[in-house]
């Protein structure tokens, strides 16, 4: 009798959750229309883009700021992936994500849980949504890290094309110019912004210094330091700081292919060893089965 309460009050408990759901996909959705619009626009990946009102009213009616330190590096991440314009926008939906997912999960746990009760079954199913909800950050940090990897890796070039040019007698602001129009990586498409903005008319240290706030690479940024350190102080051995920088960087690219290879080699270790005791199995299973006859 117990079980057929308790079943009964998990069901009505999913009922009012699921109609709580459709209330919160439905309501105010003129409101933020544009901003499903814009992640409709992302293509396929946002195909189920209309249930993000589910998340979004949340976030709205619990009036989530994103103030904590944890959001504060979050939306610092998101900044670096996408850009200081549009990092409000890609944390409400990053964050919608993760509310629609969570709050999708709980009527249908109740709904299992009201016609065959698992005694684990609660854990389970917080430990699933809790990693999806984890894994939604993850992929936005693992963007945010390749980035800056991509952008080390260019960096040696780009510094040594730029000293090369320099040592020749151009101006730093026309190598800086021609560099930029070199290639179309990472890099070289943050030295394009900063020469957009000089051209609109923010003053050149300015730009090298947004420059390297944008690129947020500790070796990039002491790069833009030095060449506002040249600029301010007159420095006649920039040249010199450049050569030594460059050299170093190219020390630090190898490093880093050389992890590349590192953890390409520990990863085919996985597949390696299931072959291995796959192989093990087919030969060991009929000896033994020859044994025991």
């Amino acid at each position: 009798m117990n079980e057929e309460k308790t079943r009964m009050i998990f069901m009505i408990i999913a009922s009012l959750l699921a109609f709580i759901w459709i209330i919160l996909l439905f309501v105010r959705k003129k409101k933020y229309m544009e901003i499903i619009k814009g992640v409709r626009r992302k293509g396929k990946k946002h195909f189920f883009a209309d249930l993000l009102m589910v998340g979004i009213n949340i976030i709205d009616l619990l009036k989530l700021k994103g103030s904590s330190e944890r959001s504060i590096k979050l939306k610092k991440v998101l900044a670096d992936n996408y850009g200081d314009k549009y990092t409000d926008f890609y944390y409400l939906i990053l964050r919608a994500r993760q509310f629609t997912i969570g709050f999708s999960a709980l009527p249908i746990v109740f709904i299992v849980v009201s016609v065959q009760t698992i005694s684990y079954f609660f854990l389970i199913v917080i430990i699933i949504v809790g990693l999806l909800i984890y894994d939604l950050e993850r992929e936005e940090r693992i963007i945010h890290d390749e980035r800056k990897e991509a952008m080390i890796t260019e960096f040696p070039r780009v510094i040594s094309k730029l000293t090369l040019l320099i040592s020749a007698g151009m101006p730093l602001r026309e190598g800086w110019r021609r560099v930029s129009l070199s290639g179309d990586g990472l890099l070289y498409k943050e030295m394009q912004a900063t020469m957009d903005e000089m051209s609109n008319g923010v003053m050149e240290v300015q730009a090298y210094k947004n420059f390297g706030s944008r690129c947020d690479v500790k070796e990039i940024q002491k790069f833009s330091s030095m060449l506002i350190q040249n600029m301010q102080k007159g420095s006649r051995e920039l040249s010199g700081y450049m050569s030594d920088l460059a050299s170093d960087m190219w020390n630090i690219r190898k490093d880093i292919a050389k992890k590349k290879g590192d953890k390409a080699a520990s990863m085919l270790l996985v597949p390696t060893t299931l072959i291995f005791i796959g192989i093990l199995i087919m030969v060991i299973a009929p000896a033994m089965a020859q044994m025991s006859l």
